[in-house]
């Protein structure tokens, strides 16, 4: 049977005696504080109706921080400035995370670590000396802690390896994050201190250079040794660590999704296990309706690179067969491009010859059967702020008038192993004139899924809405929006014409499910039924939380694969309805080849409503769409229902709020 550990130890409360705490006004930066109204909330009578008289009696509000420290014995000195809680089993439940951080912070300080206590959603985070970096900076390994009191774990994991502190003292500003040498605290001052402080994060990706790639099996033997080193020498009256290693997933808290979901389903329903082999043996699922309507138009910046991906195209390259032998689309020029097409020279001026050329040669509304192919220095985190702008504005000229589009850098085309990236951009090009390179080998559901997310812009004072509306789970694209954030409204109308549309062309839905990147507050999940009810729909309703960034602090080692990666569609259960979900390339006990490290992703099953859900079959419908992905032939671990809504809210935030309202933009992944 598969044995899989966590990174977590076993670590109990007991309180054998009661625990003084001890609470103070302060404006200072402490180990431990709370504003008054959480802690008065906490508290029960009658010791409640002093402590509020003695908040009053110092005017204190309700968002006044107050110190908490926790002591063996009643202080016997207290001039009326300090408020003490005496706790015992019956009263100290909300207050245990707090005393453990206390405790455990400390131990970890007289080993000459920094604490910041305030990394949510973190209990705290310690930085580590690992050692001298260079003449102006010492290297910190940053180790997160949460404590999970229902279970009696510890979690921790390493946030980083590689941050970079001052090896000196320097005066401060406010807003700085200082590593306070006098108290061993790290945080974001508020006022004028002297201390260290953190590299920017500039400054270290030059100083330390790529980010190393996350291994299982080294952070496996690190963080056992950290603990060994650090945590099991941790002596506390109120805590005990077993010194019994990291602990075993219970055989009950993690399942595999089934074997089906792991088949891909490429022409004439042959299945593979991975869209590498699926593509090349048996080619898409669906080809492009009217292929032989589908016409190229090529913008470029050099006419070299552009032959060159057009021959690369039409005949083939090295391994991969040409388009229309790898796809089904047969390459052939747009009619204004058949002599030359659109060159530019300087990528800021672009837009506007772009302009100026499809007000000539595209006179109509919309050309969904033509694709333009953008050549230039596009290359994603590699394009400066002019590039950027440009490539925003080429992207939605083409997309008004339903033209979709694919940049290619022109570095790419000229690199050696372009026959490696030839495959994604032909299933790019498949995707965005209507095609479907593959879907997941199951049957076809009749539900309605809808995913969110969100992108900040204008330096954070803003915020976009994305959402992508899925019809069914084969991948195909039911609407697409974005939207100013601050439009409370238009989340709800959204949902609503994407329930209608689908009522239109499906008939009604048999479950909605809605992937959201957020904790869903009370009022939205409230406004959801609301609308349902409008609409007098009775369907069961789920939203699963899907963070789109991968797991930080919950990791699990596989120890039948020497504590390496566990196997692709594994999840397991970490808290209540929350799950880490590995999604990878590792399809097999023993994969043939080298595979990759993928982080895994966390879900949390906010809102089920009754109606046949089970937390299973919902991760497993996310473990589905993460395989929907057309960006390319590689598995990408988070759902394409929230990454395209991403990629979505981030085109809005460029387009001023507004995405094309016409065919193209509505149901073809032209984003991607």
């Amino acid at each position: 049977m598969q044995r899989l550990l966590i990174n977590r130890i076993a670590l109990r409360f007991e309180l054998k005696k009661p625990v003084f705490m001890l609470l103070r006004s302060t404006e200072d930066f402490t180990l431990s504080s709370n504003k008054v109204q959480w802690i008065g909330d906490k508290l029960q009578l009658p010791i409640q109706d002093e402590f509020i008289d003695w908040v009053q009696e110092r005017g204190l509000e309700d968002d006044a921080q107050l110190a908490t420290e926790f002591r063996e014995e009643n202080p016997e000195e207290n001039d009326g400035s300090i408020f003490v809680v005496k706790l015992t089993e019956s009263n100290c439940q909300p207050f245990k995370r707090e005393l453990l951080k206390q405790e455990l912070a400390q131990h970890l300080q007289n080993k000459s670590f920094f604490v910041n206590p305030s990394k949510f959603p973190m209990d705290f985070s310690a930085y580590q000396k690992i050692g001298e970096f260079d003449n102006e900076y010492d290297q910190y390994r940053r180790i997160d802690f949460k404590w999970n009191h229902k279970r009696e774990e510890l979690s921790f994991n390493f946030g980083s390896e590689r941050t970079l502190v001052t090896n000196v003292n320097n005066n401060l500003e406010a807003d700085t994050f200082v590593f306070n040498t006098e108290n061993l605290l790290a945080y974001k001052t508020h006022s004028p201190v002297a201390g260290k402080t953190i590299c920017s994060r500039e400054v270290s990706a030059q100083r330390t250079g790529a980010p190393v790639k996350f291994n299982y099996k080294d952070r496996y033997e690190k963080l056992k040794q950290f603990a060994s080193e650090n945590l099991y020498d941790f002596e506390s009256s109120y805590f005990v660590i077993e010194k019994t290693g990291l602990k075993n997933v219970a055989p009950d808290d993690f399942y595999n999704v089934f074997s089906q979901q792991n088949l891909m389903a490429f022409s004439h329903e042959k299945t593979a296990v991975n869209a590498v082999v699926g593509m090349r043996e048996y080619g898409p699922l669906k080809k492009a309706e009217n292929s032989e309507k589908k016409r190229l138009l090529f913008i470029y910046d050099s006419k070299d690179a552009a032959n060159n991906l057009y021959l690369y195209l039409k005949n083939g390259h090295k391994h991969f067969p040409g388009l229309l032998s790898y796809v089904g689309i047969p390459v052939a020029l747009a009619d204004a491009n058949e002599s030359k097409g659109l060159p530019y020279t300087d990528v800021a001026s672009v837009p506007e010859e772009l302009n100026a050329f499809l007000t000539e040669h595209y006179p109509d509304n919309l050309y969904p059967d033509t694709l333009a192919i953008v050549i230039g220095p596009f290359k994603r985190f590699e394009a400066d702020e002019e590039e950027s702008d440009s490539y925003y504005k080429i992207k939605k000229t083409l997309l008004d008038k339903g033209i979709a589009s694919q940049f290619v850098s022109t570095k790419t085309i000229n690199d050696y192993g372009v026959h490696y990236s030839l495959p994604n951009i032909a299933i790019g090009i498949l995707a965005k004139f209507g095609g479907i390179p593959w879907k997941l080998a199951n049957k076809k559901s009749k539900e309605l899924i809808v995913g969110f997310n969100t992108k900040r812009a204008n330096e954070g004072t803003d915020q976009y809405l994305g959402s992508a509306v899925f019809f069914d789970n084969e991948g195909r694209l039911g609407g697409v929006k974005g939207l100013p954030i601050s439009d409370k409204t238009a989340l709800v109308q959204h949902l609503k014409s994407a329930i209608s549309e689908y009522m239109q062309q499906e008939g009604e839905p048999e479950r909605l499910v809605i992937h959201y990147y957020k904790p869903p507050r009370r009022d939205e999940v409230r406004n959801v039924l609301n609308l349902l009810e409008d609409m007098a729909l009775s369907i069961p309703i789920a939203v699963v939380e899907i963070n789109d960034s991968k797991a930080k602090l919950d990791i699990c080692f596989d120890a039948d694969y020497n504590m390496g990666m566990p196997e692709s569609g594994v999840f397991v259960k970490v808290g209540y309805n929350e799950y880490l979900l590995f999604n990878n390339n590792r399809y097999q006990k023993d994969p043939p080849r080298k595979i990759d490290d993928e982080l895994p992703i966390k879900l949390k099953l906010n809102y089920v409503n009754t109606g046949g859900f089970s937390a299973p079959e919902l991760i497993a419908q996310v473990y589905e769409f993460s395989r929907l992905n057309w960006k390319g032939l590689r598995q990408r671990s988070v759902p394409v229902t929230t990454t395209y809504s991403k990629a979505i809210a981030d085109f809005s935030s460029q387009f001023d709020g507004e995405i094309p309202d016409n065919e193209v933009a509505n149901n073809i992944p032209w984003f991607i």
